[in-house]
């Protein structure tokens, strides 16, 4: 009988898929996307070619948001929290929202083939780091004051970044 039992169990069981599962989500827009962020399960923000999209519901619905931003092609998005965002993309250009991405106040707006920003990352308001290739000038260039001034700390042209405090992080 414990057999039968465990024989049942087994057999239910295998019916049971405990592994993630990924389900295809309609952003609303046929332009490519380059980059996904999400500050908790429901408010995200993705970024991509003349867009910059963000969702509330975790993902379900998708509304843009670019408004007064440039429309370029923004390969990097990064949220500090529901309010602050920044993002970043081809042809030197660094965008900031305060108030979710109502509004963006443009903090670089360079010309096409003046160089690329790929990739952001933000410990807080006001420090975070950015890669950028243009010209000769390949490397990450760092904050401390919210994106109102860089310095080029280090060399080469990473597409990702993570730090864990304002002297510790990766670059990919």
């Amino acid at each position: 009988m414990k057999k039968l039992y465990l024989i049942l169990f087994l057999y239910l069981i295998s019916f049971i898929n405990t592994e993630a599962q990924w389900f295809t989500q309609q952003s609303g827009t046929n332009n490519a996307l380059y980059d996904i962020e999400f500050i908790n399960d429901k408010i995200g923000f993705s970024c991509g070619e003349g867009v910059i999209l963000k969702t509330t519901n975790g993902g379900m619905n998708w509304i843009n948001i670019l408004n007064d931003a440039p429309i370029k092609p923004y390969s990097g998005i990064f949220p500090v929290d529901s309010n602050l965002i920044y993002a970043v993309g081809f042809f030197r250009t660094i965008v900031k929202s305060t108030n979710g991405g109502n509004n963006w106040t443009i903090l670089e707006n360079g010309n096409t083939g003046e160089g690329d920003y790929y990739a952001l990352y933000f410990i807080n308001s006001i420090t975070g780091w950015i890669s950028l290739n243009y010209a000769s000038v390949r490397g990450i260039m760092k904050t401390t004051n919210g994106g109102k001034t860089f310095d080029i700390s280090q060399s080469g042209t990473p597409k990702d970044l993570f730090f864990n405090s304002s002297l510790t992080g990766l670059a990919l």
